[in-house]
């Protein structure tokens, strides 16, 4: 239940904007480690061995590139280039990516 209350939370959160993004995840963490603390569902030892550090620098470091690539106008260009060589045929992509 206590899960559900701070996912609730998170998602109330992060859709009205209140902070940044990445300010709110980090809350909601210190959150989460604070009750484990208090409630002793796991030692800290624990929960430190439990972070996998090679999945976090795979995210930041995919995440990186698509905000380089993104600044550049890379997907702006596929995604041109995409409709233009389907803009005479009727597909799901060009209907789906018109409104979009």
């Amino acid at each position: 239940m206590i899960g559900f209350t701070i996912l609730i939370t998170l998602y109330t959160l992060l859709t009205l904007e209140i902070f940044h993004r990445t300010v709110i995840a980090l809350i909601m963490v210190g959150i989460v480690f604070i009750i484990n603390l208090i409630l002793r569902y796991a030692p800290f030892t624990q929960l430190i061995e439990a972070i996998d550090l090679d999945t976090i620098l795979l995210l930041m470091s995919m995440m990186m590139l698509v905000s380089i690539m993104s600044k550049t106008g890379v997907f702006s260009y596929i995604a041109h280039h995409i409709l233009l060589r389907f803009y005479n045929k009727r597909s799901p992509l060009t209907v789906i990516s018109y409104y979009f």
